[in-house]
C-alpha cells in the first residue's frame, strides 16, 4: 500500500497585442504575443493497493475563464490595439490565490457521531416512551392552541395578539405540535416503518453486515466583493465581485450484529422493539430532559448517546467522513478606462476529501451555523425572558 500523488494541467490561450504608432506610415506594426499561464489545475493524494480498505483522498481544482481586454490605447505617440489580449496575470493571480472554502464547525469525532446515530440499526421511528412522556404537556397546547384560535378571530377586527403571545406560540408549535404531529404521522403510516426495519435489520444479519451512507449537512454562503487589476500600461480597472461557497458534507458506515438471532431472521417481537425504541435508554432519558435540545445545538451529546444505543445488538466500524467544498467567483468590470474594455472572469475552485475515522467517538462542542428555525425559537425565548423580568 502506498500513497499517489498526481497533478496535471491545462494550458492557457494567448492572444495578440499590436502596437502601432500615430502615423503607421513611418514604422511597421510590431506585434507581441501574450497568454495566460494556465486556465485549470487539478492535484489529488490518494492510495494505491488498498482495494478493499478505507483509505484517505483528497483532489483539489482550479479553473477560470478569463475574458480578454478589448479596445484601443494610446500613449507616448504609439497606439495599442488589444485583439483577443489576455487580462494580465494581476487578475489571474487574485482569483486563484483568494480560494476560500466553508469550514466545517464540527471535528472528525463529532460528525463520527452523527453517522452512528442516524444509522444505528436500533435508532426509532417512533422514540415511544418519550412520546408518551411528552403527552403531560397536552392540556397546556390545548390551551394555547385555543388562544391562537382567539387571535385569529380578533385579527379579523384588528386585535392583533401580544408579541409575548405570538412568541409563546411558535415554541409551542416548535416543541409540542410539531413533534406530537410527526408521531401520530409515523404511527399510522407505522406498517411502512416496519418492513423498513425488517428489512434493515435482514441487511445487518446479512454476512457482509449493513453498509450506510448518511447525509449530514450542506453549507452554503453568497458575499459580495471588489477590487482593481492593473490594465497594462497603468490603468487600473474596477471590479466587483460575488463568491457563492458551498460545503457538502456526508459520511458512510458499516454494522455488524454482536448477537445472531437463529436462522439469521429477526423476530416480530425485535422489530417492533427497535422500530418503536420500546427499551429505556439513556438517549431516550437524554430526548426527556429539558433544554436537552439545546445542549444539541453546540454539543454532540445527543449524538454520542444515540450512536451507543443497542436495542439491536450491534457495533459499528469503517466510518468514512466524505466533504466536498466548492467556491465560484464571478467578477465583472465596473469602469472601462481610456477607451479600454473588459467582460468579466469566472473563477471555480473544488476541494473534496474522504477521512477515514477509526478513534473512539466521544461528545465535542462547536460553535453551528443556526438556521432560521434555530434563531427564531432563541429570540421566542428572549421575548418570553424579558417579559418575566418586566420588559415588554
Amino acid at each position: 500500500m502506498v500513497s499517489r500523488s498526481r497533478s496535471a494541467s491545462l494550458p492557457g490561450w494567448s492572444g495578440l497585442h499590436r502596437r502601432r504608432y500615430k502615423d503607421p506610415k513611418i514604422v511597421p506594426d510590431a506585434t507581441i504575443d501574450l497568454a495566460l499561464p494556465q486556465s485549470m489545475y487539478k492535484s489529488s493524494l490518494d492510495i494505491v493497493g488498498s482495494y478493499t480498505g478505507d483509505n484517505p483522498f483528497f483532489l483539489s481544482s482550479e479553473r477560470w475563464d478569463v475574458a480578454p481586454l478589448e479596445g484601443t490605447y494610446v500613449a507616448n505617440s504609439y497606439t495599442y490595439t488589444y485583439e483577443g489580449s489576455p487580462v494580465p496575470n494581476t487578475l489571474s493571480g487574485f482569483t486563484t490565490g483568494r480560494a476560500s472554502f466553508l469550514a466545517d464547525p464540527l471535528s472528525n469525532s463529532g460528525r463520527a457521531a452523527q453517522i452512528a446515530a442516524r444509522s444505528n440499526p436500533s435508532r426509532p421511528a417512533v422514540d415511544l416512551p418519550v412520546a408518551l412522556f411528552e403527552l403531560k404537556d397536552l392540556p397546556h397546547m390545548i390551551r394555547q392552541a385555543g388562544d391562537a384560535i382567539r387571535w385569529y378571530r380578533g385579527a379579523r377586527d384588528k386585535e392583533l395578539p401580544s408579541v409575548a403571545g405570538l412568541a409563546s406560540a411558535n415554541l409551542a408549535y416548535q416543541f409540542g405540535w410539531e413533534p406530537l404531529i410527526s408521531d401520530m404521522w409515523k404511527l399510522l403510516t407505522f406498517q411502512e416503518s416496519y418492513e423498513k426495519k425488517r428489512k434493515e435489520l435482514m441487511r445487518l444479519y446479512s454476512g457482509s453486515g449493513l453498509r450506510r451512507n448518511i447525509n449530514l449537512e450542506t453549507l452554503t454562503d453568497t458575499f459580495s466583493e471588489s477590487g482593481n487589476f492593473q490594465g497594462g500600461f497603468g490603468t487600473a480597472f474596477n471590479f466587483s465581485g460575488v463568491r457563492t461557497r458551498t460545503t457538502k458534507i456526508w459520511g458512510s458506515i458499516r454494522w455488524k450484529p454482536t448477537v445472531v438471532p437463529p436462522g439469521g431472521v429477526p423476530t416480530d417481537l425485535a422489530v417492533y422493539r427497535a422500530a418503536l425504541g420500546l427499551d429505556i435508554t439513556l438517549a431516550s432519558v437524554w430526548e426527556a430532559i429539558p433544554w436537552s435540545w439545546l445542549v444539541d445545538w453546540f454539543t454532540s451529546a445527543g449524538d454520542f448517546l444515540a450512536a451507543h444505543r443497542n436495542t439491536v445488538p450491534a457495533h459499528f466500524s469503517n466510518i468514512c467522513i466524505m466533504r466536498k467544498s466548492e467556491c465560484v467567483g464571478r467578477f465583472t468590470s465596473t469602469s472601462n478606462p481610456n477607451g479600454r474594455s473588459w467582460r468579466g472572469a469566472t473563477a471555480a475552485f473544488l476541494k473534496e476529501e474522504r477521512t477515514p475515522y477509526a478513534d473512539l467517538i466521544y461528545p465535542t462542542a462547536y460553535l453551528p451555523f443556526l438556521g432560521n428555525g434555530q434563531l427564531s425559537i432563541l429570540g421566542s425565548l428572549a421575548i418570553l425572558r424579558g417579559k418575566t423580568n418586566g420588559i415588554r
